[in-house]
């Protein structure tokens, strides 16, 4: 009975046991990162549309008529996204309630047509409160910033 080179049955099987030991402890933190990924991901792309949305408002908020009216003119926000206006005095304490701020047409916009030619109202606040919330793939993110009033 001649011996044959090679490998036993029992040694294939331990070294597909190690093979696959190790297989599963590189590959279950693989698999853990590609989720922190996706969830990283989500979180960039609310906070890109919250920030997007922040400085529309903010931008047509140079109007001072706008600003006055407390609106915005253009295409509905996005369904996942949700802005609050909170009028503040010049302490930054809070005057009233927040309330949530919507798009309006041009034409219900006041004084929507151009730049200020007189002084301010005296009854726009001279501060607001913008807080823009919007959520994609269900990770929310939250932007807060103090708007003042325009003097150009």
């Amino acid at each position: 009975m001649s011996r044959q080179a090679g490998f036993t049955l029992i040694e294939v099987m331990v070294a597909t046991m190690i093979l696959g030991v190790i297989i599963t402890a590189v590959l279950g933190p693989l698999t853990g990162m590609f989720g922190l990924t996706r969830k990283s991901m989500a979180q960039t792309d609310a906070t890109s549309v919250a920030q997007a949305t922040l400085e529309d408002v903010r931008g047509q908020w140079l109007n001072w008529g706008k600003y006055d009216a407390g609106c915005v003119t253009g295409d509905a926000f996005p369904a996942t996204v949700t802005v609050s206006v909170q009028n503040l005095d010049t302490q930054l304490g809070l005057v009233g309630s927040a309330t949530p701020l919507t798009r309006s047409t041009l034409a219900a916009c006041l004084g929507s047509t151009g730049p200020r030619t007189d002084p301010a109202p005296t009854t726009s606040p001279a501060l607001r409160r913008l807080t823009v919330t919007a959520t994609v793939g269900g990770r929310p993110s939250t932007l807060v910033t103090e708007v003042a009033q325009s003097n150009d």
